[in-house]
């Protein structure tokens, strides 16, 4: 079989180069040129409720042979992860095969604190290898998954990843599978999950909690004719699909009262944006970005969310008669016929990819009080150091950062640790849109286009969205002695970072 670093030197990048590795054949994956997507006949709306996915229940670190353990005081859980393939009811008829963690789609949602540290065990029983990312975390270097050779998990083996939890404040992350030129296919087959830092300032707000508190993972896929997804290794726009999942569910319903609700939504499609709205063109109020909650709510009745961000909103449905006939739609308005990025936003073609059931009286005690998170970190241009570009551009028929494609061994920036930076952030045109994520690090935007940040922008971000000739300076200092070393940069339609659009950076003393 071919290597990976004889197909770097063919210059075959991404799923192509996955292809060959694993000798999976070109038409198992149904190849199509999806320039113009329409809605997969066999799918009828709001027939499965949505599934919430669990939280990981701890182990005994006596289980696992081998596993690191800690005597510094620092309390410290335990979880085991097998990622494998099994088989989803999705559409109607036949079952899909899956690739999941513990065999589940998305996988089950980690529940950390601020301060206390998580081991996690993921054992690769598939057929590929593998690569687990914690998006939005300040994780140590070798358990960050920043899609370097030498950090994957071959199939029958296993890796600790070691997550700290010293991030500034708590937030909304993720984890995906991050492997070099594999993580499209490899997130489009099902490798992703929600991972919910909390803290003891979050616990005191008052807001909704326990079964009023909903994740929401949306994604769009594809499927051929015996309903086995169906990916296009050769699309380097980036892949869009016809049928939109929400944790899984092919546009499911959810049963809800007439209180307040908190939705962390996440963006896990490959290269599609999203303009949310409800139905009834109330507003909401958004309280978190990708690093956490804002200092204060923002009144707002849509948003846009590219692919790896994250927004936190409260709904209130108590402007609503609990009844069968009671519906709220969570629409999407964004336009988008192909991975170059959206065509703009049609209020008046709202597409359902969810629908809320307003059916139960409820007593509602939970507010959105004026101030929620006070902790969040203050970065001074003064005190920056240097000023660095990074320009993301199109050549040789694939994606470059600074000219340059992406190189394991090549390291493109170096931070000194306890030191303060700017980061200028370039489209390089072609009309394509980039949804930029830095690893190890939340930002904070100090402009777009000379203009300051607004919504969800305004607070600690990891993913910021590069429009069509946008320039965007970012700010961050970067701490911890523990998370010393080698971390990536890249764009997050994954078909450009599976092309290339990747640099790589360290942070040294």
């Amino acid at each position: 079989m071919t290597t990976r670093r004889e197909l770097l030197k063919l210059g075959l990048y991404g799923s192509t180069a996955m292809l060959h590795l694993t000798g999976l054949k070109l038409d198992t994956w149904a190849l199509s040129e999806n320039k113009s997507p329409k809605v997969d006949p066999r799918v009828t709306p709001f027939q499965v409720d949505l599934p919430v996915p669990a939280f990981k229940t701890t182990v005994s670190p006596a289980t696992l042979p081998g596993v690191p353990l800690f005597n510094d005081g620092i309390p410290t859980d335990y979880v085991s992860f097998n990622v494998q393939q099994t088989l989803a009811q999705i559409l109607p008829g036949k079952k899909t095969l899956v690739w999941g963690y513990d065999g589940q789609v998305p996988g089950p949602s980690f529940q950390a604190r601020l301060g206390r540290r998580l081991v996690a065990r993921q054992q690769n029983s598939l057929p590929v290898n593998i690569n687990v990312h914690h998006h939005g975390g300040h994780t140590q270097a070798a358990s960050d998954g920043s899609a370097l050779p030498e950090e994957e998990i071959e199939p029958g083996t296993f890796r600790d990843y070691i997550y700290d939890n010293d991030d500034d404040t708590g937030g909304f992350h993720w984890y995906h599978d991050h492997t070099l030129d594999q993580t499209g296919i490899n997130v489009f087959m099902g490798l992703a999950g929600v991972y919910i830092l909390t803290s003891d300032t979050i616990d005191a707000l008052n807001l909704p909690k326990g079964a009023f508190d909903v994740p929401l993972v949306v994604q769009d896929r594809a499927f051929d004719a015996n309903n086995q997804l169906a990916y296009n290794p050769f699309d380097h726009n980036g892949f869009i699909g016809n049928v939109f999942l929400v944790n899984g569910a092919v546009q499911p319903k959810f049963r809800v009262g007439n209180g307040k609700y908190r939705f962390r939504i996440l963006n896990g499609s490959n290269a599609r944006f999203y303009q949310i709205s409800l139905s009834t063109g109330r507003p909401f109020q958004i309280i978190g970005s990708d690093g956490g909650l804002l200092k204060a709510p923002i009144e707002a009745d849509q948003f846009r969310i590219a692919p790896g961000e994250r927004v936190e909103f409260v709904v209130d449905f108590s402007f609503h008669t609990p009844g069968p006939n009671t519906h709220v739609f969570l629409n999407n308005t964004m336009i988008q016929k192909e991975g170059r990025g959206p065509d703009g936003v049609d209020p008046t073609q709202p597409f359902p990819l969810m629908r809320f059931d307003v059916l139960d009286t409820v007593t509602d005690i939970s507010t959105v009080p004026p101030v929620l998170e006070t902790n969040i970190p203050v970065f001074n241009p003064k005190e920056s150091v240097i000023t660095r570009t990074f320009e993301f551009n199109r050549s040789q028929g694939a994606w470059q950062v600074n000219g340059k494609f992406f190189d394991p061994t090549r390291v493109d920036a170096t931070v000194k640790l306890n030191t303060t930076e700017i980061w200028r952030l370039r489209n390089g045109g072609g009309g394509w849109y980039h949804p930029v994520h830095i690893h190890r690090n939340e930002f904070q935007i100090l402009d777009r286009n000379g203009i300051a940040p607004t919504g969800a922008e305004s607070g600690l971000k990891d993913v910021f969205v590069l429009n069509p000739g946008d320039e965007i300076r970012v700010i961050s200092k970067y701490t911890g002695e523990k998370q010393l070393g080698r971390y990536v940069f890249h764009c997050h339609n994954i078909e450009h970072e599976d092309m290339r659009m990747m640099g790589l950076w360290e942070v040294v003393k």
